[in-house]
C-alpha cells in the first residue's frame, strides 16, 4: 500500500506520521475530515470555507476534542 507516502506533521508536538495513523484510534476509525496525532492526540477537522466557488478547495483546520486513545 501507499499509506506511508502521505504523512502529516503535527503542529503541536512536531512528530510526523503516515496519514492512515492519523485516521484511526483504538476506538475505531475517525469520521471523514477528522484527524488525530497518533503521538500527542491533538485533533482537528477540515472545514470548507463558506462562500467559495465549487472549484475553489479552500479549507480551514478547526481544533476538536480528541477521540479515545
Amino acid at each position: 500500500m501507499t499509506d506511508h507516502l502521505f504523512t502529516i506533521t503535527c503542529g503541536h508536538c512536531g512528530s510526523t506520521s503516515p496519514l492512515a495513523d492519523w485516521k484511526r484510534t483504538l476506538a475505531g476509525e475517525l469520521p471523514p475530515d477528522a484527524f488525530q496525532c497518533p503521538k500527542c492526540r491533538t485533533a482537528f477537522r477540515r472545514e470548507a470555507l463558506p462562500n467559495r466557488k465549487p472549484w475553489e478547495k479552500c479549507v480551514r483546520l478547526v481544533p476538536m476534542q480528541g477521540e479515545l486513545v
